[in-house]
């Protein structure tokens, strides 16, 4: 048997007054949704700060509505389709089959690795397009740009340990300055060579050179170094100079009269190189006695230490590749330690 229902008289007019009172309300979508259409929908989303790279994982927030999948955003207009990454006052919704992504991701920095990687060069600091930072060897912008692939864009004067430019000193990239360290901002291709090694003697090393004035060799022996605390030195007995601490030395040397340390330093300075390339080479005595810790010398204030210990007899030994020019200053630091140092002959070769 069918059956109508019938509300009762009272019911149908409590339903009647709750219609009318929300007729008279500003709409509040009372139309029918599926559920997680608007951006609003997804729970605990929050806006991400404008350009802020993590912003890809953020829902959209959005308190109008929506056409084609993409939100207009707070007072935004609506935008479709690949113009949805650039609408007004809000951000597209992942819903639009081709909207944008609110903006492009921030580029990576620049690869400054070869300039990190090469002895003598100090990377300060490095963005989408550039490399900055400081040479300590004396090898001049252009070579320390070209570590990275790059060109010199402007130099400046500066020290190490990346103490910033020195603005009120503008040089030239290219120029001869004869400095052992500057500030280069690095730009762009270079227009030739990769980089050098900057101290292993191997690979190219790109540096500036003079029309008519190509590199020479050069070099000096112990007579013409400069030594302190002479007094640890023996010079004049043998072809080399040696730190030591035994008295019997001093028949032979007269200046030789040890405190027991066998510290002090010998000073090869060498002028009017001309600018190019050079292998450094070092001779001395190697000896069974020699410093375990190996000889420590600088060029040009770069370190290396070479290892003198072996069977007795005279030894060449690279201590690195450089751009030189000007005066060039090549020091046996054996104020370090307690061993034996030695030295002979310091020479600088132009690099094939």
């Amino acid at each position: 048997m069918k059956q109508t229902l019938r509300c009762p008289t009272t019911i149908r007019a409590a339903l009647t007054l709750a219609c009318a009172s929300m007729l008279a309300m500003p709409d509040l979508g009372c139309g029918p949704t599926d559920s997680g259409e608007l951006a609003g929908d997804y729970p605990g989303t929050q806006e991400a700060v404008p350009g802020d790279p993590d912003d890809e994982s953020d829902w959209p927030t959005s308190s109008g509505g929506s056409a084609d999948g993409v939100d207009s955003g707070a007072g935004g207009t609506v935008a479709t389709g690949a113009d949805a990454g650039a609408s007004v006052g809000g951000k597209s919704n992942t819903g639009g089959a081709s909207g944008g992504t609110g903006g492009a991701p921030p580029k990576p920095p620049m690869d400054c690795s070869g300039i990190a990687k090469t002895a003598g060069f100090e990377l300060c600091g490095s963005g989408p397009d550039y490399c900055d930072g400081v040479f300590t060897n004396g090898a001049g912008c252009v070579a320390f740009c070209a570590a990275a692939g790059l060109a010199c864009a402007s130099r400046h004067g500066g020290s190490e340990n990346c103490g910033g430019p020195e603005l009120d000193k503008p040089l030239d990239c290219a120029a001869d300055t004869g400095n052992l360290s500057d500030w280069c901002h690095c730009q762009g291709a270079a227009s030739n060579g990769t980089g050098g090694t900057g101290g292993t003697g191997g690979g190219t090393l790109q540096c500036p050179t003079q029309p008519g004035n190509p590199p020479v060799q050069k070099e000096l022996d112990k007579d013409d170094a400069v030594y302190t605390q002479r007094y640890n030195w023996v010079v004049t007995c043998s072809p080399h100079a040696y730190t030591g601490q035994s008295a019997e030395h001093q028949s032979c040397d007269s200046s030789f009269k040890p405190d027991g340390t066998r510290k002090g330093k010998a000073t090869f300075t060498f002028t009017g190189v001309p600018a190019g390339a050079y292998d450094v080479l070092i001779e001395s005595k190697h000896t069974e006695n020699r410093n375990k810790a190996g000889a420590l010398f600088y060029v040009n204030g770069h370190a290396a230490k070479i290892n003198q210990v072996g069977k007795s007899a005279y030894v060449w030994d690279l201590h690195g590749r450089y751009c030189l020019s000007g005066t060039v200053t090549v020091v046996l630091d054996s104020t370090v330690n307690t061993g034996s140092d030695a030295v002979s002959r310091v020479r600088l070769k132009p690099a094939s």
